[in-house]
Protein backbone atom coordinates (compact mmCIF):
# COMPACT_ATOMS: atom_id res chain seq x y z
CA UNK A 1 0.00 0.00 0.00
CA UNK A 2 1.23 3.53 -1.10
CA UNK A 3 1.13 6.35 1.07
CA UNK A 4 -0.46 9.44 -0.33
CA UNK A 5 2.03 12.20 -0.72
CA UNK A 6 1.39 14.86 1.42
CA UNK A 7 -0.16 17.97 -0.22
CA UNK A 8 1.73 21.39 -0.08
CA UNK A 9 -0.23 24.98 0.40
CA UNK A 10 0.45 27.10 -2.45
CA UNK A 11 2.54 29.71 -1.95
CA UNK A 12 1.21 33.24 -2.58
CA UNK A 13 3.46 36.34 -3.54
CA UNK A 14 2.44 40.36 -5.09
CA UNK A 15 2.81 41.53 -8.32
CA UNK A 16 2.38 45.27 -9.16
CA UNK A 17 0.68 44.81 -12.96
CA UNK A 18 -0.27 48.58 -14.04
CA UNK A 19 -0.24 50.04 -10.67
CA UNK A 20 -2.44 47.30 -9.62
CA UNK A 21 -1.20 44.62 -6.82
CA UNK A 22 -2.07 41.30 -8.03
CA UNK A 23 -1.62 38.06 -5.62
CA UNK A 24 0.79 35.44 -7.33
CA UNK A 25 -0.06 31.99 -6.38
CA UNK A 26 3.11 29.45 -6.99
CA UNK A 27 2.21 25.79 -7.26
CA UNK A 28 4.79 23.36 -7.35
CA UNK A 29 3.68 20.48 -9.64
CA UNK A 30 6.19 17.02 -9.71
CA UNK A 31 5.40 16.43 -13.41
CA UNK A 32 6.07 19.80 -14.37
CA UNK A 33 8.82 20.18 -17.23
CA UNK A 34 8.52 24.01 -17.13
CA UNK A 35 7.15 27.19 -15.86
CA UNK A 36 4.01 27.64 -16.78
CA UNK A 37 1.65 31.32 -16.02
CA UNK A 38 -2.26 31.93 -16.56
CA UNK A 39 -4.74 33.72 -14.86
CA UNK A 40 -7.31 32.24 -12.64
CA UNK A 41 -11.00 32.33 -14.36
CA UNK A 42 -11.78 35.35 -11.94
CA UNK A 43 -8.81 37.44 -13.55
CA UNK A 44 -8.23 38.07 -10.04
CA UNK A 45 -4.61 36.65 -9.31
CA UNK A 46 -1.63 34.91 -11.31
CA UNK A 47 -0.96 31.78 -11.57
CA UNK A 48 2.86 29.88 -11.72
CA UNK A 49 2.91 26.38 -12.00
CA UNK A 50 6.34 24.92 -11.84
CA UNK A 51 8.92 22.17 -10.99
CA UNK A 52 8.72 20.70 -7.41
CA UNK A 53 12.89 21.71 -7.68
CA UNK A 54 12.37 25.44 -9.41
CA UNK A 55 12.90 28.10 -7.20
CA UNK A 56 9.83 30.17 -5.72
CA UNK A 57 13.04 33.63 -6.66
CA UNK A 58 13.00 32.19 -10.30
CA UNK A 59 8.74 31.76 -10.24
CA UNK A 60 8.47 35.42 -9.22
CA UNK A 61 10.90 37.04 -11.92
CA UNK A 62 9.33 34.66 -14.22
CA UNK A 63 6.12 36.33 -13.72
CA UNK A 64 7.53 39.74 -13.70
CA UNK A 65 9.37 39.39 -16.84
CA UNK A 66 5.77 38.19 -18.19
CA UNK A 67 3.80 41.33 -16.90
CA UNK A 68 3.01 42.19 -20.37
CA UNK A 69 1.42 39.05 -21.20
CA UNK A 70 -0.95 39.49 -17.94
CA UNK A 71 -1.12 43.52 -18.64
CA UNK A 72 -2.93 42.32 -21.98
CA UNK A 73 -5.32 39.46 -20.39
CA UNK A 74 -6.29 41.73 -17.66
CA UNK A 75 -7.07 44.02 -20.16
CA UNK A 76 -9.17 41.48 -22.25
CA UNK A 77 -10.95 40.38 -19.77
CA UNK A 78 -14.52 42.12 -19.96
CA UNK A 79 -16.23 44.34 -17.19
CA UNK A 80 -17.94 42.51 -15.01
CA UNK A 81 -22.43 42.90 -15.23
CA UNK A 82 -24.44 42.90 -12.32
CA UNK A 83 -26.91 40.28 -12.05
CA UNK A 84 -30.21 42.02 -11.95
CA UNK A 85 -33.99 42.83 -12.86
CA UNK A 86 -33.63 43.52 -17.05
CA UNK A 87 -29.51 42.93 -17.38
CA UNK A 88 -28.43 41.50 -20.11
CA UNK A 89 -26.26 38.72 -19.94
CA UNK A 90 -23.78 37.75 -22.77
CA UNK A 91 -23.81 33.66 -23.19
CA UNK A 92 -20.42 33.00 -25.52
CA UNK A 93 -20.55 36.90 -26.23
CA UNK A 94 -23.75 36.77 -27.57
CA UNK A 95 -26.12 38.97 -25.33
Amino acid sequence: MTMPKRLRAPDVAELVVGGELLPVTIKRHARARRMILRLDRQATRVIVTMPERASRRKAIEFARMNEGWIRSRLCAVPPPIPFEQGAIIPVRGVP
